[in-house]
């Protein structure tokens, strides 16, 4: 949805599931920056996403929900957390 609206660049690695999003936390360069969305009724959207969260908050991101998107919609914005 952000890609279509001009205001995310497209995702030239994508992953798809929970395992593809593993693989691509272990690479040794990890997206600094990523979108976790899932789309449909609110409470397979909670289930899925919250699964993906808790995977990077395992592998040092931090994650929220963003706000005002369209009924059905749920994106979580992810950053990785860089320690000093």
């Amino acid at each position: 949805m952000l890609v279509v609206a001009g205001s995310l660049m497209p995702n030239q690695n994508p992953w798809g599931d929970k395992d593809d999003w593993l693989s691509r936390l272990a690479e040794c360069n990890p997206p600094e920056q990523c979108y976790l969305a899932a789309s449909g009724r609110k409470s397979k959207m909670h289930q899925r996403l919250n699964g993906l969260k808790i995977i990077s908050d395992e592998n040092g991101c931090h994650c929220f929900s963003l706000d005002n998107l369209p009924r059905g919609a749920m994106i979580l914005s992810c950053q990785q957390f860089i320690q000093p």
